[in-house]
């Protein structure tokens, strides 16, 4: 799901990459980046928020 919501979002982008190749291309990519970290930190979370309530459980 999430792949082709980027699929989409990029093919929606290639219009811009022609008016302003550098300018999108950065953006797109920053964009990109912005996402991955969103995605790491909710990884991370999610292991934190699942390993609390695994030690509520128990206690």
């Amino acid at each position: 799901m999430l792949v082709t919501l980027l699929r989409n979002f990029y093919g929606s982008r290639q219009k811009w990459k022609q008016k302003d190749g550098f300018v999108s291309g950065k953006l797109f990519g920053q964009l990109f980046f912005v996402l991955q970290l969103v995605m790491l930190v909710l990884n991370s979370s999610s292991s934190v928020i699942s390993a609390w309530t695994q030690k509520q459980k128990t206690t």
